[in-house]
């Protein structure tokens, strides 16, 4: 586990560069209606800057500008994302952030409350609008 030194430097990285939101994926394992994922990632032009984050797992991605400058964006997601939202919470400064990050976890815990059907996929679609309107 980072420090606490550690985990206020990648709040403040996040605060500036990166993003939580929860992404519509699809009917997923033969669902009827669409699903949707929680996902919190960084994006730097230097690897090294992101890196320290894969301690909570996810991934980097090496991908380009429009004017085609390399970037890489690492990306967390579902229950991972959680515990690294939960790690880094009391260093987030931004009040967007503060609140994206609580609608994230309110809509985590959903996934453990909820049974499967039209009303699961009504509140999660809630959820997703909420992060958005931020």
């Amino acid at each position: 586990m980072p420090t606490s030194e550690e985990l206020a430097w990648m709040a403040g990285l996040l605060d500036g560069e990166g993003t939580i939101c929860i992404s519509n994926v699809g009917r997923c394992n033969g669902a009827n209606f669409d699903q949707f994922k929680l996902r919190a990632g960084v994006c730097n032009t230097e690897r090294a800057l992101i890196e320290p984050f894969l301690v909570f797992g996810g991934w980097i991605q090496n991908t380009k500008t429009p004017k085609g400058k390399p970037f890489f964006r690492w990306t967390i997601a579902g229950e991972p994302a959680i515990k690294f939202l939960l790690a880094i919470r009391e260093y987030i400064r931004s009040p967007r952030r503060k609140a994206r990050l609580e609608i994230a976890i309110q809509f985590q815990d959903s996934t453990k409350r909820s049974a499967w059907g039209e009303g699961y996929y009504k509140m999660r679609l809630d959820y997703a609008n909420k992060i958005k309107q931020i």
